[in-house]
Formats: structure tokens, C-alpha cells, sequence
């Protein structure tokens, strides 16, 4: 429920998928980057394992 996901230009960050549903949106910045496919297919079951929905 936590993937490692690569920010090019960034580095490496654990993704808290059972937090990412607390943080308020005026919180957010300006996005540092975009993820790669291989990383946007890691969110997604992790999000389903926190939603329920596995």
C-alpha cells in the first residue's frame, strides 16, 4: 500500500496511498513532475487495496 515511485528530476518517493485521501487540496503545490506509466500502474492497486475495491 505504500509504492516507491520515481519524480524525474526529483529522486524516489514512498507513496502513502492510505494518507493521500487526508491531504487538503490548498495544501498542494505547484506539481514537480509527472509520473511514468510503471509508476501510475503501482498507484492504482494500492489505492483499490485502501478503497476497498481489490
Amino acid at each position: 500500500m505504500a509504492p516507491l515511485v520515481e519524480v524525474p528530476g526529483v529522486g524516489a518517493f514512498v507513496l502513502s496511498a492510505d494518507e493521500i485521501f487526508a491531504i487538503d487540496m490548498v495544501r498542494l503545490k505547484q506539481p514537480v513532475g509527472m509520473l511514468g506509466m510503471a509508476d501510475r500502474a503501482k498507484i492504482r492497486p494500492a489505492i483499490d487495496k485502501v478503497s476497498g475495491d481489490y
